[in-house]
């Protein structure tokens, strides 16, 4: 649960960091067109999916894992907090009774420690949703200058499961962000909760990265699934 940690510890910064993540929810929130009364938001993170809504919704049940997140997210009536892992068999017995009509995660799921049994329980919940996930080409030159693997799943690993699962095809889209410097690249990679690496380098191998690292921006690439 590394990601977790990260996303705590840099939660007030990451409002000036989430950058391409505000950019995934309004693409994912314009996917949203049945006026959903309830909304559930998986991984709701500090509301960046919320704040990308256009209209009111009369109950929105905020997911989140970061407690500090949460602590981020607006509140308001119509807002109710849940704080929980989206991997926790428990959590999805208690959304099945929600009668929620709808169900959202922006740029979280990808976090998942199975994320096969965690689409078999989106699926379970029997109503519509609207999914973005960051795959493994996101950051592909850091991790190919670094040779390093990605922690995420490929875009066709996502894809396999979304087929498999829902019977759906995706749509993946890739996005860059481009920075003056190399330390505001760097310094962007480990504030803006897009992991780059399984493991943590050292402070050699960082500043060596700095040196390689060929491009003046960063690759995201991120899967959307819409049922």
């Amino acid at each position: 649960m590394h990601h977790i940690k990260e996303f705590s510890r840099f939660a007030k910064s990451y409002g000036t960091y989430n950058v391409i993540q505000r950019e995934v929810a309004k693409e994912l929130a314009q996917t949203v067109t049945t006026n959903p009364q309830c909304i559930i938001d998986l991984g709701c993170g500090s509301g960046t999916f919320y704040d990308a809504l256009d209209g009111d919704v009369e109950r929105y049940i905020a997911v989140d894992l970061s407690d500090k997140m949460l602590e981020l997210h607006p509140k308001d009536k119509n807002i109710e907090f849940i704080h929980a892992d989206f991997d926790d068999k428990k959590l999805f017995e208690k959304l099945k009774s929600s009668q929620c009509q709808y169900l959202v995660s922006s740029s979280s799921l990808q976090w998942s420690q199975d994320l096969k049994t965690l689409f078999q329980r989106i699926y379970s919940l029997e109503i519509p949703f609207a999914l973005a996930l960051f795959t493994a080409n996101t950051f592909k030159q850091v991790h190919q200058t670094a040779k390093l693997s990605s922690p995420l799943l490929t875009s066709s690993e996502v894809s396999k499961l979304a087929e498999e699962i829902f019977g759906i095809t995706c749509n993946t889209k890739t996005y860059t962000l481009k920075f003056d410097s190399k330390r505001e690249l760097f310094s962007y990679i480990k504030k803006s909760g897009v992991s780059g690496t399984k493991r943590q380098l050292n402070y050699k191998e960082t500043k060596r990265l700095m040196q390689e690292y060929p491009l003046d921006y960063l690759e995201f690439e991120v899967i959307f699934l819409i049922s």
